[in-house]
This record gives structure tokens, sequence and C-alpha cells, in this order.
């Protein structure tokens, strides 16, 4: 049975039915029939306690601080089932588990000695210990995700757009896709592979499809700057500079 945080109303430790369900590991419709059937042997104020209205109101705001919250909010009446309550459902059941768990109940919940008990103090600090751990387990899996996008390939549109600005860098440095230069199908394809290989260098990838989604927007910019050099510049000048010889 998983520790349970002592509730009480009217200084009686008391269990609400799906608690009782949970521990006795019956459904919480077999509680409820039960009762209904057995309604003459439950005593309210000994056996339980029903609440609605401003009462359940008020019992909310009491315990609905503790995580995760005891009560739905949208709860509009409620059973509160005191020790002999529990007894009594226990004796209705009949089951093993059942027995063996109010026993645990008497032992650890219900007739805990005075000096074993929980001061409010203690019950809130070990609210904030759940708080704090539930507060790990998110910074945990939001850890997770920030490394999968880290590092996690550019998607398929990216990597159009990407194709398209190489595309359109080819044509730039080309001097537009009228030029000699552009039509020159072997200069052109070196031009490509130029391009292509310096983006790929200086992102340290062998493909463009594995540049990671982080590099995207530095991929975007960069291809904006790469400019031809050496031997290959030069070659596209002098394409180009038979069209102005030709004229």
């Amino acid at each position: 049975m998983n520790e349970l945080v002592p509730i009480e109303f009217k200084n009686k430790r008391i269990l609400t039915t799906e608690q009782l369900a949970e521990i006795y590991e019956a459904p919480i419709d077999n509680i409820k029939v039960n009762f209904n059937n057995h309604k003459n042997n439950f005593e309210e104020g000994k056996h339980y306690f029903y609440l609605e209205g401003d009462d359940l109101k008020e019992f909310k705001r009491h315990v609905n601080n503790i995580y995760p919250p005891l009560i739905n909010k949208f709860t509009s009446s409620l059973y509160l089932w005191t020790e002999r309550g529990a007894n009594r459902h226990c004796k209705i059941l009949d089951t093993d588990k059942a027995w063996e768990q109010f026993d645990n109940l008497e032992e650890n919940y219900f007739n805990v000695k005075e000096g074993n008990q929980l001061s409010p103090m203690e019950i809130l600090d070990l609210q904030y210990q759940a708080l704090r751990e539930q507060g790990k387990k998110i910074n945990s899996i939001e850890g997770r995700v920030e490394t999968l996008s880290l590092t996690m390939n550019i998607s398929a549109g990216q990597a159009q757009t990407i194709q398209k600005l190489v595309h359109k860098r080819v044509k730039t440095l080309c001097y537009g896709d009228e030029s000699n230069a552009y039509n020159n199908q072997k200069l052109r394809k070196k031009v490509y592979q130029y391009i292509w290989k310096t983006l790929k260098d200086y992102l340290n990838v062998t493909v463009y499809h594995n540049i990671l989604r982080k590099d995207y927007a530095i991929a975007i910019r960069y291809i904006e700057t790469i400019t031809l050099q050496g031997a290959l510049l030069r070659e596209v000048q002098e394409a180009n500079s038979q069209i102005l010889i030709n004229v």
C-alpha cells in the first residue's frame, strides 16, 4: 500500500471512496454498490461523512494542496470513510486482499501512535518534497527534449529551402542565369560542388541532409556569404568575359 498523507475530518482519519477502492484493490463501483445495498448498516458520523455544498468546498480547499489533488474540482458530493466505515467495507468485500489491507490501515494509518503522527509542518514538508521530486522529473524530461532537439537533423522542408538557396547562390556567383558561366554545364556543376563542399565543411557534415536543426539558421546565413576563390573564380570571370568579346 502506498504511504498515505494523513487526512482528517472532524478529528477523525478518513479515506475517500477512490482511496478505499485502490487500497482494497476493488472497483470503485463495487464500493458504491455495496454501500447502497447495505446502507442500513452504515451510520453517518460513525462510519462515514457525507459532504456537499459549502462543507465540500471547504474540505476541497483544505486537502487539495496535496499533490496530486485528492478531490476532483468537479466533484459535487463526497463520501468520507472512517476506520469503522473502512472495516465495514472490508467485511462486505470479504477478500484476502481487503483483510490484509485493512490490517495495514489499522496499524499504519488509523491507529498511528500520537508520537508518530505528523505535524502540520511535517505534512507540508512531505507535500513540498513530492512537488520537488515532480519538478525534477519535469526538468529531466525537458532536458531530454532539449537534447533531442539539438541532435535532430533538418526536416525535409528545411532541406528543400537550403537547396533553393544554394541554387540561387550559384546563379549569383555565375552572374545570373543568362551568363555564359551559368549556361556552361560543366562550369555550373563546379560552382554547385564548390558551394556544397564549402557549406558541408563549415558545418562539419558529409551530406547536407545531416545538418542539425540547431544549425539551420546558421546554414541559411552562411550560404549568402559564400564567394568563389582562386582558379574557380578566374574560370567564371573568363567564361563571362567571352560574352563581351563575342559581342
